[in-house]
């Protein structure tokens, strides 16, 4: 996976799993409103290391560490088709850092992705469901020898 700058470099990859939660609209239709889902290593013993959420001020989504609390918050740039009945795959821009493993992140990519679309069909407003998904995010950021 590579993302349109090239001076980045992939510097982490996590595995989530979690849900994707809907709210039912007055129109009978769901609305997406937030993801929920932990994140782990993609090698040795499956070891939960973090979250990814929303930040509900901004509206943008997150993922944070467990280690050092370092995070990244980012918005989607460009999108994808994950495939029939799968959440699209997502190239995020960082906006938000801080420091820590994740500090100097610039861009996520959300791939392989696998469940987490909202039923099809007309649903009850205010209706809520969280549908379960899967995928892994590719962490970049500025490579120093660039």
């Amino acid at each position: 996976p590579r993302t349109y700058a090239p001076d980045t470099r992939l510097f982490l990859i996590l595995h989530a799993i979690g849900v994707q939660k809907y709210t039912c609209q007055a129109n009978g239709t769901w609305l997406f409103t937030d993801p929920e889902a932990t994140l782990y290593k993609t090698t040795g013993v499956l070891q939960p290391i973090g979250t990814h959420y929303l930040n509900f001020v901004t509206g943008r989504p997150v993922w944070q560490l467990d280690d050092d609390g370092s995070s990244v918050e980012a918005a989607r740039i460009a999108m994808a088709s994950g495939g029939s009945g799968n959440i699209a795959w997502l190239l995020l821009q960082a906006v938000a850092t801080g420091d820590g493993r994740l500090g100097r992140t610039t861009y996520v990519q959300r791939l392989n992705t696998s469940g987490g679309v909202a039923p099809a069909g007309t649903c009850t407003p205010g209706a809520t469901i969280a549908v379960p998904y899967t995928a892994d995010y590719f962490f970049f950021r500025l490579d120093d020898d660039a």
